[in-house]
This record gives C-alpha cells, structure tokens and sequence, in this order.
C-alpha cells in the first residue's frame, strides 16, 4: 500500500470537488436524494460491519454505524487502521487542528476515496 498523501494535500487537491461531485452524483442516481457525509458515512459503517441493516434501529446504533463508517474511511487517507481486537481501531496517523470547513472536506475526499476503491472491486 502507497503511503497516504499529507492532509494539507488533500485538503488543497484541485481534484477533490470534482472526485465528490462525482460521489454525490453516484449517491443520487443510486438513493435517489442528495447525499450528506453523514448519511454516507451511516452507509459505509453499514458495510464495513458486512453489510447487515435492520430497518429499525436504535440511535445509538446509527451513531455507532456513523462512527464505523468514519474509521472506515479514515483508514483509507492512513488516519486509521483495522486491528485485530475488540477496540477495532487504532489512530496510525495524527490530523493537524482543521476548521469545521476543512474536516467536512477531509471526510469528502476520505469518502470519495473509499467508494471509488469500493465500487470499482463490486462487479
């Protein structure tokens, strides 16, 4: 595996929006509404836990799969990874202090990321 790129790259990559627009596009034709980072990040917790989903669902639950789906996609910028153990995660790589703006498009990019990675392996 490559190593992740600086955050402040990513951050400042002219490709970013183009790479999210074309996520929100496929979230759009698939869903059928606008996606947001938390609806997706619900949906890639979802998956990264095998992709089980029980229609009604606690709040806690919701957050814990919005939680999943965060480390999930943090772990494809190298923010996080996998373990072994009941913890699941652990921090690999320290992000600098972002404004909320910056977070919001660090998830994009992460996420954007994670779901071309993702939809390219589904036949």
């Amino acid at each position: 595996m490559e190593p992740a790129p600086s955050i402040e790259a990513m951050l400042t990559d002219p490709g970013q929006e183009a790479e999210w627009a074309k996520t929100c596009d496929w979230a759009r034709a698939r869903f059928g509404r606008e996606p947001s980072v938390e609806s997706l990040l619900f949906l890639i917790g979802i998956d990264s836990r095998g992709g089980e989903f029980e229609p009604r669902l606690k709040k806690e639950m919701k957050q814990d799969l919005i939680m999943d789906g965060t480390y999930a996609v943090l772990s494809e910028i190298g923010v996080y990874r996998r373990t072994g153990d009941a913890s699941g995660w652990e921090r690999v790589r320290t992000v600098p202090v972002l404004s909320e703006l910056d977070q919001e498009r660090l998830l994009q990019t992460a996420i954007a990321r994670y779901l071309a990675k993702t939809l390219q392996a589904d036949p």
